[in-house]
């Protein structure tokens, strides 16, 4: 059970940059439908200064069919989900590195490509 004074919520507001392929079955080490896609965040401070995240969001099952069905490159989107991190083995350079993505619980579209005003298109550089 969980501990009654934590809690691991994100909610994320941003533009598809990549809607990966839907993997089913043996395409996941689950068996489950498993499907990543990437999202920018923009942040606008005082002066000017910008700043673009990158957030690689892990859809399963009825969400991985959702994504694969319905959403777009340049899409908004609302996703409200789960921290999750993984450590791993650098292969190169050895030691570990730290993978975090956000698990979807719920992605809400909020706008097609084509309806967006006097924003940016997401930049081509993926995250994965």
């Amino acid at each position: 059970m969980a501990d009654a004074g934590s809690v691991n919520l994100v909610i994320l507001l941003g533009r598809i940059g990549n809607v990966g392929d839907l993997l089913k079955g043996k395409g996941s080490a689950s068996g489950k439908r498993l499907l990543k896609l990437s999202l920018a965040t923009h942040e606008v401070w005082r002066g000017g200064k910008e700043k673009k995240e990158w957030h690689t969001v892990v859809c399963w099952n009825r969400q991985a069919d959702f994504a694969s069905q319905y959403l777009e490159v340049g899409q908004m989107i609302l996703v409200k989900g789960k921290l999750r991190s993984y450590l791993f083995a650098k292969t190169n350079e050895g030691g570990k590195g730290k993978l975090i993505e956000i698990e979807a619980e719920a992605i809400t579209i909020v706008s097609r490509k084509s309806d967006k005003a006097n924003t940016e298109e997401p930049e081509s550089e993926e995250p994965f």
